[in-house]
């Protein structure tokens, strides 16, 4: 076996690769209180499925329908969501 497998990397079938948040996002958000609505984020490319994800892994946390938060709840992350809500 030895060297023939160096460097190789796993097919794992099934598994979707993890996605790294586009810096633009992070830069964005931190202007906003760590808040970000759905649409924002699918404008940098993450998908509906990421967000489940993000969410789920509890990385992300849901502040209301569409929008979300990459840091912990404060009064000004409240304001900004309802800025993004409109």
């Amino acid at each position: 076996m030895g060297d023939r497998f160096r460097g190789s990397r796993p097919t794992v079938i099934g598994m979707i690769p993890r996605v790294r948040i586009p810096s633009g996002l992070s830069s964005l958000a931190s202007r906003q209180a760590g808040v970000v609505s759905r649409e924002q984020a699918l404008g940098f490319g993450l998908t509906d499925r990421v967000l489940e994800r993000l969410t789920g892994d509890e990385a992300w946390r849901r502040v209301t329908r569409g929008i979300y938060a990459f840091t912990e709840e404060s009064w000004e992350q409240l304001a900004w969501a309802g800025v993004l809500l409109g």
